[in-house]
């Protein structure tokens, strides 16, 4: 399961299966949970929303080339600024967006990550409301998401192309 957690948030986008043989559509669990050990809220993007293999590819690949963007920085300059990744899929289920952070030359760092979800949908008749949560998380956890959001992937896609030959 491809989860990022802080002290008060876990967010969590699984793909579950494909949505129609030979389809690029990856049916997804997208939740959001904030709060404490007393009090915590869950919120869900549509009951199995679907997303393209090619969007989780681009999320995982804009995910490491934050990630990357962040150690080519120079120490000394601090006016230099990276440029935030915005995520938003084709289906407007949620938006994930790495706004900024900080990796010091060992590799470690922070970076400051932003999830929306879309709680009413997208159909005509409503507008659509995002809700969601800002936090920071080690940008060892941030890769370790993105690793393990393709691996997923492509254990759905091997599901499908195998039962695809049974």
């Amino acid at each position: 399961m491809a989860e990022i957690k802080s002290a008060h948030t876990t967010f969590r986008l699984i793909p579950l299966s494909v949505e129609f043989s030979g389809e690029e559509w990856i049916v997804s669990d997208i939740a959001l949970r904030m709060g404490n050990k007393r009090q915590s809220v869950v919120w869900r993007a549509e009951p199995h929303s679907t997303i393209l293999r090619s969007d989780y590819r681009r999320l995982s690949t804009g995910i490491r080339r934050f990630i990357n963007s962040l150690t080519t920085i120079e120490s000394d300059n601090f006016l230099e600024e990276v440029e935030p990744f915005v995520f938003l899929p084709l289906e407007l289920d949620f938006e994930f967006a790495c706004l900024d952070g900080d990796i010091s030359a060992d590799g470690d760092g922070e970076v400051t990550v932003r999830v929306m979800l879309n709680t009413d949908g997208t159909s005509e008749s409503k507008q659509s409301e995002y809700m969601g949560s800002t936090f920071s998380i080690p940008t060892a956890r941030l890769q370790r998401f993105a690793n393990d959001l393709e691996e997923e992937i492509d254990a759905v896609v091997q599901n499908q192309t195998e039962a695809a030959f049974a």
